[in-house]
């Protein structure tokens, strides 16, 4: 047994079926990771349109409840139809599987997708009463069904963190799936390298034996060698001299002393590349995980507060009401801070899709951000002014992620205007449309303009006003450009500020979801 093992040919015959056998586990693995992560994202996918069909079924009750045309009125109906249909569809695929996505067999996502199904069942209902109830009285029903809306998203939006979750850990198990391979695919490499070294290492020693036994020593003595082949040629130089077989042993334990230091370096750089991925992998994966698990209980925490603050649960009193209603708006900034982070960790790792939908009215997103940036100013002196284009065209992008940018840009520039105006201006060039915000605020340096749109950096006049996170001008940076626009600023230190956001009309980067 000893003897094969020492063969040169039984040696070689191992490392390739380790190699074979590596190739193979590496291309098994693979593959069945891709199709787990392709499966595992269809369905993400599928969630997330619910999420989506959640407020699209609320924007169309309101606006089938404004509409006075019985055509408009029986194209929305038929579309409130349709969308119920779909969500009753994705909820099937989601179940069960169809010919491209099989069914979920997680306990935890199924416990999950149950809680969907109750809550579908109730929104569902409420939107068919909706649909059933004469015109004037279907106004009555809006509150319920924007109730239900939220609802249905928030566990939708569960539903997604727990897919998404569960997708993490398929990657986790397929990672050390990979690192298993690769450890010992280095493992044979460091064989092969030994092994070469060890013939290399003989056939010289032989050499050396051989031209001193030519030489006419004839007291030179081979040793004996581990690979069979070479050691029967070495048996013929069995009478080496002792003092020449003190020197190759000398030389033998310098090569192993320098071969196994060259081992530990390569290893302790190895070490420290996998060690700084992975760190930066975790901090990647704990933003967006901490970031999504603390939004869901906060959206509880502000629901529960507004309802126990408007007296659903039992009176309050003013006081009582006040106190609560601070509570709630002290919640919502906490949310949005919480947001900035989930975005800017899912615009840091690539996974930020868009709502893309056609026919947007810039106009209309505009209006909306003014009057809420108009509620934001309080009882500081400053106005709003708006300068917009008559006939704007109508535009290709993600509407919510547009008053995102918007509002983030306003929002800023009501927090620094003490006094003085608010302009917004809104126009066509070209392919694109532009739009400029400019307040009468303190300005900026233009040292310090870079810094606007860097993650966690604030201006002096930023650091002074406290609060935010320092993230808002960069996802809203990263918005523009996603939507394939740009954002800019002009400005000096004391004379005000404009932003300035260049839209494509039509960006064939972007592909609208409906």
């Amino acid at each position: 047994m000893l003897r094969i093992l020492n063969s040169l040919q039984f040696r070689l015959l191992l490392i390739f079926v380790v190699l074979v056998g590596l190739l193979v586990a590496w291309n098994v693995t693979n593959v069945q990771s891709i199709e787990r992560l392709d499966k595992s994202g269809e369905h993400i996918e599928l969630a997330s349109l619910q999420r989506s069909n959640a407020y699209l079924l609320s924007s169309l009750t309101q606006r089938l409840t404004a509409a006075e045309e019985e055509t408009q009125q029986a194209t929305i109906e038929n579309f409130i139809t349709q969308t119920i249909a779909n969500v009753d569809e994705i909820q099937n695929v989601l179940r069960s599987g169809n010919a491209e996505t099989e069914r979920i067999d997680n306990p935890a996502v199924l416990t999950l997708l149950d809680e969907v199904d109750a809550e579908w069942i109730d929104y569902r209902s409420n939107l068919q009463e909706f649909l059933n109830a004469p015109d004037e009285e279907r106004g009555s029903y809006l509150a319920s069904i924007d109730q239900r809306s939220v609802t249905f998203f928030t566990f939708s939006d569960r539903l997604v963190g727990a897919l998404q979750a569960l997708q993490g850990q398929n990657r986790a198990s397929d990672q050390w799936i990979y690192n298993v391979v690769l450890t010992v695919g280095i493992v044979t490499t460091l064989f092969v390298m030994a092994l070469i070294i060890q013939i290399a290492y003989t056939v010289r020693d032989l050499g050396r034996q051989l031209q001193i036994f030519a030489d006419g020593d004839l007291e030179t003595r081979a040793r004996t060698y581990n690979i069979r082949e070479l050691n029967n040629i070495g048996q013929v130089f069995n009478h080496m001299a002792d003092r020449l077989q003190s020197l190759i042993g000398n030389l033998n334990e310098r090569v192993k002393e320098a071969t196994a230091e060259l081992s530990d370096q390569v290893k302790e750089a190895q070490s420290a590349r996998e060690t700084a991925e992975k760190s930066d992998q975790v901090k990647s994966a704990f933003l967006a995980s901490m970031s999504h698990e603390l939004r869901t209980p906060l959206n509880a925490v502000i629901n529960l507060t507004k309802f126990v603050a408007q007296g659903d649960l039992g009176p309050v009193n003013e006081d009582q009401r006040d106190t609560l209603m601070e509570s709630v708006d002290s919640a919502r900034h906490l949310l949005s801070l919480i947001n900035d982070v989930l975005d800017m960790s899912k615009i840091e790792s690539g996974s930020l899709n868009l709502f893309v939908q056609d026919n947007i009215n810039v106009a209309t997103i505009i209006s909306f951000a003014i009057s809420t940036a108009r509620t934001l100013i309080g009882v500081k002196p400053v106005e709003i002014y708006t300068n917009i284009a008559p006939g704007l065209p109508r535009m290709r992008g993600d509407e919510q992620r547009i008053r995102q940018i918007l509002l983030n840009i306003l929002a800023n520039a009501v927090k620094f205007t003490e006094k003085g105006h608010i302009e917004v201006r809104a126009t066509k060039e070209d392919d694109r449309i532009i739009i400029a915000i400019a307040d009468t605020g303190p300005g900026i340096p233009k040292e310090d303009h870079a810094a606007v749109f860097e993650p966690f950096k604030q201006t002096d006049s930023g650091l002074r006003k406290g609060g935010g996170t320092g993230l808002g001008m960069p996802i809203t940076k990263n918005l523009v450009e996603i939507h394939g626009g740009q954002l800019w600023l002009e400005s000096e230190s004391g004379k005000g500020s404009t932003f300035f956001v260049a839209l494509p009309i039509r960006s064939n980067e972007l592909v609208p979801v409906i």
